[in-house]
């Protein structure tokens, strides 16, 4: 490997660094496993499903159509309303 692409992506910034990605053993990346690979897929989910809860309230909040509540759609439950839905699984 030697040719003008690969010698300047070799100086650009941190010299030696592809190099040490080729190689087999280095100690550039932490070792990983399957139990943190799953870790951080429950870590996404929930963060996902705060943000969107929190944004969904925003846009109530604002009276916004952009995410309309499923009464909308059609269908509900008699205990369901704005902000009554923590008091229905409470009864």
């Amino acid at each position: 490997m030697n040719g003008p692409s690969f010698n300047a992506g070799r100086s650009i910034c941190l010299p030696g660094w592809l190099n040490v990605v080729n190689e087999n053993s280095n100690s550039l990346f932490l070792k990983i496993g399957p139990g943190d690979f799953l870790v951080q897929h429950a870590i996404a989910l929930g963060l996902h499903t705060t943000i969107l809860i929190l944004v969904n309230g925003i846009l109530d909040t604002c009276s916004s159509k952009l995410m309309p509540d499923k009464k909308d759609f059609g269908y509900s439950f008699p205990c369901d309303g704005r902000g009554e839905v923590v008091l229905a699984i409470f009864r």
